[in-house]
């Protein structure tokens, strides 16, 4: 894989119809131009997801993403395959201005030495209440789930639920049945999440390789293939019509 490969990523960038409105006489009304103004005040976060391949390569782009205008569109970073383990400090991937939550590759419940890991970061000027409420790691999937109240939020909505995903490649272990195990899993954990988080915004993404997951009352984004012609890396939302999708290779911004 070369080096564009590795650092293509799916950028989700946030839609708001309550700001698409006429523009007013000498002025400059555009939805940048708005945005940028509320900065981190808005109804659903800015995503970014991507799949690393180990982010410690990558640390220097991150640090150098932060930096931009970019970041304050942007209020949460899902990277899967971080390549992580518990011999990696936190101090090691801190991210200034956001707080890092991570689901580390472990090789008693994954049966395996490398790759996995699910690194998420939420922007501090967004929600400094974040909390991890659900982990878990088997051979065939890793997820992690941060419920946050940002520091504002419509009342439609009461918390916003980031669900990140990591399924392996399929292989010879990864049979019918470990495939069907994996899909209830993962549709079994959102619906628990809906019944406690009514007014929740759900936001379930990450990488899923083969695994043919949908979910009938979320949209998918992801529009386009994120690698080799397929789509394996996917974002479904409880909230239709609120994303679209924008790919961005080799850089963040």
């Amino acid at each position: 894989m070369n080096h564009e490969e590795v650092l293509s990523q799916t950028a989700l960038k946030l839609v708001e119809p309550q700001l698409l409105k006429a523009k007013k006489r000498g002025k400059r009304a555009g939805v940048k131009t708005k945005l940028k103004s509320l900065k981190s005040r808005t109804a659903l976060p800015g995503i970014i997801l991507t799949n690393a391949q180990s982010v410690l390569h990558k640390l220097d782009e991150l640090h150098l993403f932060v930096k931009s205008r970019c970041s304050y569109l942007t209020q949460i970073i899902c990277i899967t395959e971080s390549w992580l383990t518990s011999n990696h400090p936190l101090t090691r991937t801190a991210l200034d201005g956001y707080s890092q939550y991570r689901q580390d590759r472990d090789l008693t419940s994954t049966n395996k030495t490398q790759g996995g890991g699910i690194l998420v970061y939420i922007s501090d000027r967004w929600s400094a209440d974040n909390k991890v409420t659900h982990q878990k790691s088997t051979p065939h999937l890793e997820i992690m789930t941060v419920k946050s109240r940002p520091f504002w939020l419509p009342r439609e909505i009461q918390n916003i639920i980031t669900v990140a995903c990591y399924c392996p490649q399929t292989g010879q272990s990864k049979t019918a049945a470990n495939t069907k195990g994996t899909k209830n899993y993962i549709t079994q954990h959102i619906q628990e999440l809906e019944v406690k988080y009514p007014n929740a915004a759900i936001l379930v993404m990450g990488d899923f390789n083969t695994l043919p997951l949908k979910l009938s009352t979320y949209q998918q984004v992801v529009t386009k293939t994120t690698r080799a012609r397929k789509t394996l890396d996917k974002c479904f939302v409880n909230v239709k019509h609120a994303y679209k999708y924008c790919q961005k290779p080799s850089t963040f911004c």
